[in-house]
């Protein structure tokens, strides 16, 4: 009260009216911003109070106007519901038209599949009408191959000369055979020949065991099941001094036995020296070596033993014919052993 008497006294107004006038001004725009008259409400407010308007009925109006002019064109009613559906068959062109008609589709897809068929009819069916003849054509000449390679050609067709030896077991058989071989060899030529070892009359053959029992050769229990019985041959040649040089030939029962009959020849080699005397008409005080030699001719391996000279020896290989057949050679010269692998081979 003192202040505003001062005030008054210095012709002031006082304190408190200027007070009040400038909280009525502070207070009169307050409700010019709240009314929704002079500044617009927030966005928020706006869409809840947009939303609460009753518009929608002049928009109603005018899509159904819309409806009612496009209800004369011939696109179905369920396309005008929407501005992107109503779009799509005014600018979609080809691709357009074929979504929207289902019975296009239909089309198209028939004629894919017809086209389809035409290419397997055409062009799929005879080519697996044809093969099946162009495969079987190979089969008839693969059957005589298997044919002859089941069947390995005989020995003695590799020969020049085959024919057969008489001679009769019992006593002093070395001796009749010896004599036998000296005298009448039925060679016709100087190349090596071969002889099926008979008796006397021709019924029989000599099989492996019963010849060399009866020249009292014992053979050995390891090689005796690696020899073909039934397959022995008496082998004669002429030598350069036309001395007569003869051996034996003998099948193998296989021709994967060949490393098994090699070794059973070399263990025998200790023994076989006193054994093949007689037959072979040897002198064991003339040998050259201690024990038997390696050679090699024609790609085969040979075991030898020279007795003075290589015109007198024991000669023997096991050998893998031409004709796929295996079999050991035996001979009592080295001339003689070479013919034979030349035939052999």
């Amino acid at each position: 009260m003192q202040d505003d008497l001062a005030a008054l006294k210095k012709g002031q107004p006082p304190t408190g009216f200027k007070i009040e006038k400038e909280s009525e001004r502070e207070i009169k725009p307050v409700p010019q911003v709240v009314s929704p008259k002079i500044t617009p409400p927030p966005p928020p407010i706006s869409h809840v109070e947009l939303g609460k308007l009753e518009k929608s009925k002049p928009m109603v109006e005018a899509q159904d106007d819309r409806r009612v002019q496009r209800s004369a064109m011939p696109v179905p009613p369920q396309f005008g519901l929407s501005e992107p559906s109503i779009g799509v068959p005014s600018t979609g062109g080809i691709f357009g038209s074929f979504k929207s008609r289902p019975a296009l589709r239909k089309v198209i897809l028939y004629g894919i599949v017809g086209l389809v068929g035409f290419i397997i009819t055409a062009y799929l069916i005879p080519y697996f009408a044809f093969s099946p003849s162009e495969s079987v054509s190979p089969t008839p000449s693969a059957t005589p191959t298997r044919t002859s390679t089941a069947t390995p050609v005989s020995i003695e067709s590799l020969f020049s000369t085959v024919d057969t030896v008489s001679i009769s077991l019992g006593q002093d058989f070395t001796t009749r055979f010896i004599d036998s071989v000296k005298t009448d060899p039925l060679m016709s030529s100087r190349e090596p020949g071969i002889y099926r070892i008979v008796s006397v009359d021709g019924a029989k053959r000599y099989d492996f065991t019963e010849f060399f029992g009866g020249v009292s050769v014992a053979i050995p229990d390891e090689l005796k099941p690696l020899i073909d019985e039934g397959n022995l041959w008496l082998t004669l040649t002429y030598k350069s001094d036309n001395t007569i040089s003869f051996g034996f030939i003998a099948k193998l029962t296989n021709p994967n036995t060949t490393d098994a009959a090699e070794i059973a020849m070399q263990n025998w080699e200790n023994s076989v020296v006193q054994i093949l005397t007689d037959l072979f008409q040897l002198d064991p005080g003339m040998a050259a070596s201690l024990g038997f030699l390696s050679n090699t001719y024609n790609g085969t391996a040979i075991k030898y033993k020279n007795f003075s000279d290589p015109s007198s020896t024991i000669d023997y290989t096991v050998i893998q014919a031409k004709n796929g057949e295996s079999y050991l050679v035996m001979v009592n010269s080295r001339e003689h052993i070479y013919k034979i692998i030349d035939v052999l081979k």
